[in-house]
């Protein structure tokens, strides 16, 4: 691909419409080894639950970045914008492309709060800090074990989630802090129609409850079992550990030596699973901007509460 002479002459950005959905598989099949099939795509940005919008930079025919933004309630009323799908192509990173192609993805919604990110490269960080203003607090570091953790019973309630899932229709999990609110509409959307995955709910009752998938560990060594959502009351550490031990003692049984999901610093949850023999581990990334008032207690990452399944890797 030949070097651009200028961004500006030789970038044209658009709005991407179902017909540039072979680029973006193009343009995934560039940068990472986990491919994304068209399928993917037409689910994430054209049949989202949320209102989202993507934008595409073009050098010629070819896509070489892309941006969405889902808009999508806040735990505390407000209105954020989550960034999605971005993406550039290795040959032009580093030329001032994330910036010309964010800036009308982020204008695009005129009710926002404040926008955030979630990235599993570190390497993204500071992109995002210089082209975007955003701030990271600590990274989110994945809560992980590696054991088959405590015996129960074998008759564990669980089912296939499909579009007749039993799912409340808010969550609360979250209790006092900020998260990003997850629907009914958002989990049956995120659960029983994407196209990656295929997940399954672990139930102490049709409204105290995980959400896991196993995938194999590369290399084939293993299957990795991700705990993507949990839903129960966020301060009752009882139901919480009821709840994770027969969800881990599932995992195991569906043939996963490690197990990992997502748990803030100094919640419920996080002391419950620490307590269980679970540590930090893999690393993940959130950035944010406030875009009406800004909170400083948002700075620590102890005022969020975020589930893996709020990011689209999970």
């Amino acid at each position: 691909m030949g070097q651009p002479r200028n961004i500006a002459e030789d970038i044209i950005v658009r709005r991407l419409e179902h017909k540039d959905i072979p680029g973006c598989v193009d343009l995934i099949g560039a940068i990472y080894e986990n491919k994304r099939h068209a399928g993917y795509f037409e689910w994430q940005l054209f049949e989202n639950v949320f209102p989202t919008v993507c934008f595409g930079a073009f050098a010629g025919e070819t896509l070489v970045g892309m941006f969405g933004v889902q808009k999508r309630p806040a735990t505390t009323g407000q209105t954020a914008g989550q960034i999605i799908s971005m993406n550039i192509h290795p040959d032009w990173v580093g030329k001032g492309l994330l910036k010309k192609i964010s800036a009308p993805a982020l204008s695009f919604f005129g009710d926002l709060d404040f926008v955030c990110i979630f990235t599993h490269n570190e390497k993204s960080v500071k992109p995002c800090e210089a082209a975007l203003g955003l701030f990271f607090p600590d990274p989110i570091g994945a809560m992980e074990t590696d054991t088959a953790g405590p015996a129960v019973k074998p008759d564990i309630a669980v089912e296939d989630v499909t579009l007749d899932t039993a799912f409340p229709s808010v969550s609360y999990i979250h209790g006092d802090r900020v998260g990003l609110a997850a629907t009914r509409e958002f989990r049956l959307w995120r659960f029983a129609k994407t196209p990656v995955y295929r997940y399954r709910k672990v139930m102490l009752s049709d409204n105290v409850f995980a959400i896991v998938k196993t995938i194999p560990i590369h290399g084939g060594i293993g299957m990795y079992g991700d705990i993507v959502d949990l839903e129960c009351q966020a301060d009752d550490a009882d139901a919480i550990r009821e709840l994770t031990a027969i969800t881990v003692s599932h995992l195991v049984r569906s043939g996963a030596n490690k197990i990992a999901t997502w748990a803030t610093p100094g919640s419920c949850l996080r002391k419950v699973l620490e307590d269980s023999g679970f540590r930090p581990g893999f690393k993940s990334y959130f950035g944010f901007k406030m875009l009406q008032k800004d909170d400083r207690r948002l700075h620590s990452l102890g005022a969020w509460h975020f589930r893996q399944a709020d990011a689209p890797k999970y």
